[in-house]
C-alpha cells in the first residue's frame, strides 16, 4: 500500500545516490510507475520544510539572498559551474556544469536524478518565499546544454 511505499522512499532518501537508484529501481520493479509519484511528493515536502527553515533562520528571503545561499554558498563549494546574470525582470542562472548529473550518468539514472535534484529546485524556491517565482526550460540532466534557472517576483 502507499504507507508501505511511502516508508520505504524515506528511509530511501538516507542513502547516498547509487544506493538510491539501487533501492528505487526495486521497488519500481515490484510497484510499478506510481513510486516516481511518490518520490516527487516526499522530495518535495521535505525540500520546501527544510527551505523554509533556511529563509527563517536567515531573516532575508529575497532573491538576492537566496542566490547567494544556494549558488554562491553551496553549489560554487559542490563544483557547480555558473553565471548570474540580474536582469529588469529577475536574475538568471545558466548551469553549464553540474557535478549531479556526471554521478547520474554513470549510474544510467538521470530520470533518478531529475526527480530526485532537478525537481526540487522549485521546492527549494516554494519553501523559501512563495512570493518568488521560478522558471527553468533546460536541464543538463536532461541532455540539455545548461540549466536555464530564473527567479523572479511574482506579481501580486
Amino acid at each position: 500500500d502507499n504507507d508501505d511505499l511511502r516508508s520505504k522512499i524515506e528511509s530511501i532518501k538516507k542513502c547516498d545516490f547509487k544506493e538510491k537508484v539501487k533501492f528505487l529501481n526495486t521497488l519500481k520493479k515490484e510497484f510499478g510507475s506510481r513510486v516516481v509519484g511518490e518520490v516527487d511528493s516526499v522530495v518535495k515536502t521535505d525540500t520546501i520544510a527544510q527551505w523554509q527553515d533556511i529563509a527563517n533562520s536567515e531573516g532575508d528571503n529575497g532573491i538576492n539572498n537566496l542566490v547567494d545561499i544556494l549558488w554562491e554558498q553551496m553549489c560554487k563549494s559542490a563544483g557547480y559551474k555558473f553565471t548570474v546574470e540580474k536582469i529588469d525582470k529577475g536574475t538568471q542562472i545558466k548551469v553549464s556544469y553540474c557535478p549531479l548529473v556526471d554521478a547520474a550518468e554513470e549510474l544510467k539514472a538521470t530520470d533518478w536524478g531529475y526527480h530526485f535534484y532537478c525537481l526540487s529546485d522549485y521546492s527549494i524556491v516554494e519553501g523559501f518565499n512563495s512570493n518568488i517565482g521560478f522558471r527553468r526550460t533546460k536541464t543538463l540532466m536532461e541532455g540539455c546544454d545548461c540549466c536555464d534557472h530564473f527567479y523572479f517576483m511574482k506579481k501580486k
